[in-house]
């Protein structure tokens, strides 16, 4: 059985380790049509790979770790107060 677009789009995500903001456009594209099991089995190979962080995925690279909050100033706090 040929690989459908959808099972090539995503061995070739596999293969780079890497899913771009243009192939998750690519895989929304696809997802809108008919799917065989092997693009089940082959999304499902791609979101295990996502989730345990064998794959990056671009779109969610640098929201991984939270930004503190930035302090608020106070005018009791002369840490704020300038000279």
């Amino acid at each position: 059985m040929a690989n459908t677009k959808l099972a090539q789009l995503i061995g070739e995500v596999l293969q780079k380790k890497h899913l771009s903001i243009n192939d998750e456009e690519q895989l929304r594209q696809l997802l809108q049509n008919r799917h065989t099991p092997q693009d089940l089995k082959a999304f499902i190979q791609l979101h295990q790979a996502v989730m345990t962080g064998v794959v990056t995925q671009e779109s969610r690279l640098g929201y991984d770790r939270p930004t503190a909050p930035e302090p608020q100033k106070s005018r009791y706090d002369r840490r704020w107060q300038t000279a």
